[in-house]
């Protein structure tokens, strides 16, 4: 526990990360050690720009030499004999017991146990060349469990004898290198062997797991291991909040002291330092992972549809492990990388600029995943008891579940203290669903809809039914239909129901109106309703029961979002009612629009603004022309009716000096196919939502 003492404030300092240069080294495997027991991969290399003409010169040099006869402590270099053949070779003293000492043959991988009188001093001279053989661990790459599974042997002796670039990011004592990966790493991640960690993290999990002090490497390694100087890699030094507390504060949970919860243990500098998620946010964050996927995947294939405008200190990154997150900018671009902290699971690395996009706004309002804690029992005399806080907190480092009790809570770090009452046989596998979702025909294939429960698959839930009405009204770029307007939050935002279905919509609020005549009060209600369910709702102001959404839970209801109308509302548990099958068929009759060419004056709507809008659209059959398909919304051109020369609602409010004339340009066509779509319908419909939240809570 070293590292406590000297390095507890090392992710709180107040100044910016400072960058070093880490050049890349390249070695051959030549052997690996992946101990089922053990959590950590050892491996055997040599260096790729060692000459083996030097090396066997040395060892004839070493062979006619006088030999000294020397007393060597642990740590020290010597020259052993090999008892077998009578050969001396370069070593390095590991372990001592009594008068055995255990020497690691640098050059050769191997340990030889002697006795005193079979070790010789090694001169300055004899040590100008580095060894020929280097040992350390594989970094930031953990086991899923604690240990590794039997299925990744044959992965392990597949890379032997390969050649492989690392970074070195820390040396443990006898020059133990800590290296950093990055294709096996990614091998063992995507085949779904390991889980990738940040480098703080595992460098602080080797220290607990062998309970030595690490040196980290903040300078890059001698010219002479280099093959060529490509492809630097920059290290931040010590990690910084900098910038970000205000952003904690306001989204990290609240909890208050003696609150017992279940966390995971997402991040650690060391015990007075590491950040936790609550155990049931897993599908929420597996949830966001995915939309977050959907978007930014398709906008790195297609650059042209990316925003070229300042990303901003909130964004979305790629991490190492080819998921996408929730992000936050500490540092600007360094040799074409940057640093970022991962706000949902509270550690920062470094990651290439093409893998930083800007954060879509439906992102925004999600909260804080992470929260930073420091154990209590760090300042306490107990050492007993410090020694249990300490292994529970190596058993959560390793993805056990641990059961937390909220001790205090830090106004000034914005931490909690917290103290670990047990752990839980769970690993955090990746969230899978435990339950199917009722089929609906109201749900469009356009999009994967996100694990069950929550905002997320509420929002997707809604994306797919109104992406459906598109498609069953045959709305197309250039048609025309006759409509009216249902629901207005502004120009920008409405909603219209068209002509062509009012037929079917007719004949379905008869069916649902004789249906919910003959159910009782207390009967067919949808008890415990999650978000995203589809059901019956009822209208406070006509008392009629309407398809709808749920779309947020209060305490004594929920409110939900009326599909053929646009409206929301707000509803008593007892008149949400289970939807019956017959009324199921129909796509949602309402689609969600905006007028072709217009702006409001002063970035927002006015009152006045869309108080007039709503008079001119009000009561109305209007002719409808689509512009384009945005999938959030249908861009349209509105003409009056009865106008002698169907005037534009457009020109209306412009000439009224309501609305600011502006161009719309719509995007280039691309080819559509199911990952365009869910992108363009996923992205599109959630900031829908979040504006017509706003809309009704202005208006």
């Amino acid at each position: 526990m070293s590292r406590l003492d000297s390095n507890s404030q090392r992710s709180l300092d107040s100044g910016p990360p400072a960058p070093c240069a880490l050049w890349p080294v390249e070695l051959k495997l030549t052997n690996l050690d992946w101990d089922p027991k053990a959590t950590l991969i050892h491996f055997q290399g040599q260096y790729l720009t060692i000459c083996d003409l030097d090396y066997s010169i040395l060892q004839v040099e070493i062979q006619n030499m006088r030999k000294t006869l020397a007393t060597v402590d642990r740590g020290e270099f010597c020259l052993v004999e090999d008892l077998v053949s009578g050969c001396w070779y370069r070593g390095q003293v590991h372990n001592r017991n009594k008068d055995v000492f255990d020497v690691f043959l640098i050059d050769h991988g191997s340990i030889l146990s002697v006795d005193i009188s079979h070790l010789a001093s090694c001169s300055s001279d004899l040590l100008n060349l580095p060894p020929k053989v280097v040992c350390g661990f594989f970094a930031n790459v953990l086991p899923l469990r604690e240990c590794w599974d039997s299925v990744v042997e044959k992965y392990f002796l597949s890379i032997i004898g390969k050649s492989v670039t690392g970074y070195i990011q820390a040396l443990l004592p006898h020059k133990v290198l800590i290296l950093e990966t990055p294709d096996i790493n990614k091998d063992l991640v995507r085949q779904g062997f390991a889980k990738h960690v940040d480098t703080d993290t595992f460098l602080f999990l080797v220290e607990m797991l062998t309970e030595v002090p690490l040196k980290q490497n903040m300078q890059s390694v001698p010219d002479l291991l280099i093959k060529k100087p490509r492809g630097q890699k920059f290290l931040f030094k010590p990690s910084s909040i900098q910038g970000f507390e205000d952003i904690l504060s306001f989204g990290m949970p609240k909890m208050s002291a003696g609150t017992r919860v279940s966390v995971r243990v997402t991040a650690a500098v060391n015990p007075g330092l590491f950040y936790c998620q609550m155990s049931s946010m897993a599908v929420d964050l597996e949830a966001i992972s995915q939309r977050l996927a959907t978007v930014c995947d398709y906008a790195s294939t297609h650059p042209n549809r990316m925003q070229q405008e300042n990303l901003g200190q909130l964004c979305s990154v790629k991490g190492k492990d080819t998921k996408w997150y929730r992000g936050f900018v500490q540092s600007l671009p360094v040799n074409s990388q940057v640093r970022v902290l991962f706000v949902d699971y509270g550690f920062c690395e470094s990651v290439r600029v093409e893998n930083v996009q800007r954060l879509p706004p439906d992102f925004l309002s999600q909260p804080i995943m992470a929260f930073p804690c420091s154990l209590s029992s760090v300042a306490d005399e107990d050492n007993e008891l410090k020694v249990e806080q300490f292994g529970f907190l190596k058993k959560g480092l390793l993805g056990r579940v641990l059961n937390v009790e909220i001790i205090s809570f830090d106004k000034e770090l914005n931490m909690y203290s917290v103290k670990v009452l047990n752990s839980e046989d769970d690993y955090g596998k990746e969230p899978k669903l435990t339950k199917q979702l009722p089929r609906s025909d109201l749900v469009f294939k356009c999009t994967k809809t996100p694990p069950q429960g929550g905002y997320l698959y509420c929002e997707a839930v809604v994306v797919q039914a109104l992406c459906r009405t598109v498609q069953a009204e045959g709305l197309q770029i250039g048609s025309e239909c006759v409509g009216y307007v249902e629901c207005v939050m502004n120009p920008n935002h409405f909603w219209m129901r068209t002509e062509r279905r009012n037929n079917n919509f007719e004949d379905m609020m008869r069916k649902m109106a004789e249906h919910f005549s003959q159910v009782s009060l207390n009967g067919e209600v949808l008890e415990n309703p999650e978000l995203g369910a589809i059901c019956c709702a009822m209208y406070e102001k006509d008392r009629h029961f309407y398809r709808a959404i749920v779309t947020d839970n209060l305490n004594h209801g929920v409110e939900v979002l009326f599909i053929d109308f646009g409206n929301t509302g707000r509803v008593p548990h007892m008149l949400i009612k289970k939807i019956p099958e017959k009324l199921m068929s129909e796509a949602a009759f309402a689609f969600n629009c905006t007028l072709v060419n217009v702006i409001p004056l002063d970035e927002v709507w006015t009152k006045t603004s869309t108080d007039l809008f709503k008079k001119a659209v009000a009561n109305r059959s209007l002719l409808v022309r689509v512009v384009h398909l945005r999938k959030d919304r249908v861009v349209v051109d509105l003409y009056w009716n009865e106008s002698e020369h169907g005037q534009s609602i457009t020109d209306f409010l412009i000439s009224s000096n309501q609305a600011e004339y502006w161009t719309y340009t719509p995007s280039k066509p691309v080819e559509k196919n199911e990952k365009t779509e869910a992108s363009d319908c996923v992205t599109s419909w959630t900031c829908a939502m979040a504006e017509h939240n706003r809309a009704l809570q202005i208006y």
